[in-house]
């Protein structure tokens, strides 16, 4: 009778120091917010990564489009300058000259085709699936010895949950968090203005000069074409004022 009395008093002192929630120092609660941060962070570092990279693929497609640019104006002066000898013969014989003409024309029309292609940034995004990121579950630890319960720190007939922030703490966390961002988005979103407008202002400058040296090349090789024609004319002229001189 006294081993049952004895047993029964044990059994009720461990009811009275169960808790429904195991002493733990994680806040559940804290870890997910964490990982939202986390999360974020991540997204924001990737976000980084992929526009600096979209600013160098711009900067090198415009350079070398205009590399390609400027060198086919150089090979079209260069034969508008081997037409020009042509013209001082009032009859065009150099055949060859026209069909190695015409081959180095063909060749910069390819170029054009095939090197001068106007380009486009082209983004593919796939889905990204957060809820596997994060796994939550139930773990429910027994007292097998009359032992066990004497460790644990609890509480009798009052059971806590671990302590964790509140509500009000973990709105006004996010709240100061996302006005952060997005200051910093505002920021970023600024900065990649200014560098565009920057590289429009300095693509349509070169634009501008390369028109501009075209066109001065272009006046440069009429005049030379014109001085030449007035040159053989006036060889004209003179050959006849000396026919006539000496009949």
């Amino acid at each position: 009778m006294a081993t049952l009395t004895s047993k029964l008093q044990e059994i009720t002192k461990r009811l009275q120091h169960l808790t429904v929630w195991r002493p733990n120092e994680r806040d559940p609660f804290f870890e997910l917010d964490r990982w939202r941060i986390d999360a974020h962070t991540n997204i924001e570092q990737i976000f980084n990564k992929k526009r600096q990279q979209i600013e160098q693929l711009i900067e090198k497609h415009e350079r070398e489009f205009m590399r390609q640019l400027t060198r086919q104006h150089s090979l079209l002066n260069n034969i508008r300058k081997r037409l020009i000898p042509q013209k001082e013969n009032i009859i065009r014989n150099n055949t060859q000259n026209d069909i190695s003409i015409l081959a180095d024309l063909k060749k910069i029309e390819n170029d054009i085709d095939t090197r001068l292609g106007r380009g486009e940034v082209v983004i593919e995004t796939v889905s990204v699936n957060f809820e596997d990121s994060v796994m939550i579950s139930l773990k429910t630890y027994l007292s097998t010895t009359s032992s066990i319960y004497l460790k644990e720190t609890s509480t009798i007939n009052q059971p806590k949950k671990p302590k964790h922030r509140s509500s009000n703490e973990v709105s006004a966390a996010f709240n100061k968090w996302l006005e952060v961002k997005q200051t910093e988005e505002t920021n970023a979103r600024k900065e990649f203005e200014n560098v565009k407008e920057q590289k429009h202002e300095e693509y349509r400058s070169t634009r501008i000069k390369q028109r501009q040296r075209t066109h001065e090349q272009w006046l440069h090789d009429k005049n030379t074409e014109a001085g030449l024609m007035k040159k053989n004319l006036n060889i004209s002229d003179s050959g006849v004022k000396q026919k006539t001189s000496e009949t």
